[in-house]
């Protein structure tokens, strides 16, 4: 049997099953579309930078260009 290091740890699954928890009683994936709304009009500022070649965004993930 070859597993890896943290197969099975009880604090890491016990950790991931809290977390699982609550994106489903604070029904996070539901927020991210309003929320990332806001998130598009801020980043939407950074493209007036002299020094930001683009900014591409798809929900809370982003990505500033710097040049």
């Amino acid at each position: 049997f070859h597993g890896h290091s943290y197969t099975g740890n009880q604090l890491g699954c016990a950790a991931a099953i809290e977390n699982l928890r609550l994106f489903e009683s604070e029904r996070i994936v539901d927020q991210v579309a309003e929320k990332s709304k806001t998130a598009a009009e801020f980043l939407h500022d950074l493209k007036q930078l002299p020094h930001v070649g683009d900014v591409r965004q798809l929900g809370f993930m982003c990505g500033i260009e710097l040049v």
